[in-house]
């Protein structure tokens, strides 16, 4: 089975062509990627059923993507308008994951895994925030080559940050020594060849995965509580 979406090229073209951005709320160098590696779900008190797992034959993990960031004020503000800028109403957090794909599928040698989130208000407190996404290891067992990771399994992601049409900051990660640049080409390629093999959807948001009321404290809301409120 091919998965086929939308183009996804000009959706971040503007974020990995490396060039500056037209408005900078968020720095590059205070986006961090704190954990990208494979964990198991967590577990919940049941009311007393005793079920087999039947979802993964090979007892994978997930991958857990936790990004932190800081809201800052455009670049060239004094300290006076820095204190302005109050909150963003809709943000926008989009993740691309590259992993290799699996060997006799009909699938290419890099696959892309795609997620999307849109928080509400979130707030200049100036203190750093969290983002979470997670790749359930279905989908690795189903397109990636290697289901568990190690030698040879090299995992690359990039996230971008919007608000409306607006860019306002991007960074990369990978399991490899690539550095940021070149990650980000690789990112760019992938998006702009028709024949690299899509996953979209597949990097769940918090709110979508079993660790929806992990830590919620931390977190801001998503803009779904909201539909509707303006």
């Amino acid at each position: 089975m091919r998965i086929f979406g939308k183009t996804l090229a000009m959706l971040v073209l503007s974020a990995v062509s490396l060039s500056c951005f037209a408005q900078h709320t968020f720095k590059a160098g205070n986006i961090k990627f704190k954990k990208f590696e494979f964990v198991d779900p967590p577990k919940y008190q049941n009311s007393g059923l005793s079920l087999a797992s039947s979802v993964s034959s090979t007892g994978m993990k997930w991958l857990m993507v936790h990004i932190e960031y800081e809201l800052i004020s455009s670049a060239g503000k004094t300290k006076k308008q820095k204190s302005e800028v109050t909150a963003i109403k809709d943000l926008e957090v989009e993740l691309y994951i590259s992993v290799p794909g699996k060997t006799g599928e009909d699938v290419s040698p890099r696959i892309l895994i795609t997620g999307k989130q849109k928080l509400w208000m979130v707030r200049n407190t100036g203190k750093r925030h969290n983002v979470l996404f997670v790749v359930p290891p279905q989908i690795f067992e189903q397109f990636a080559e290697r289901k568990t990771g190690g030698n040879g399994f090299v995992v690359k992601g990039i996230v971008v940050f919007k608000s409306g049409s607006d860019t306002m900051g991007w960074e990369t990660f990978s399991t490899g020594r690539e550095k940021r640049k070149e990650i980000a080409a690789e990112f760019n390629t992938l998006l702009r060849n028709r024949t690299t093999f899509k996953v979209e959807g597949g990097a769940l948001p918090k709110e979508k995965s079993p660790w929806v009321w992990i830590n919620s404290e931390s977190f801001d809301l998503p803009a779904s509580l909201f539909e509707g409120v303006k």
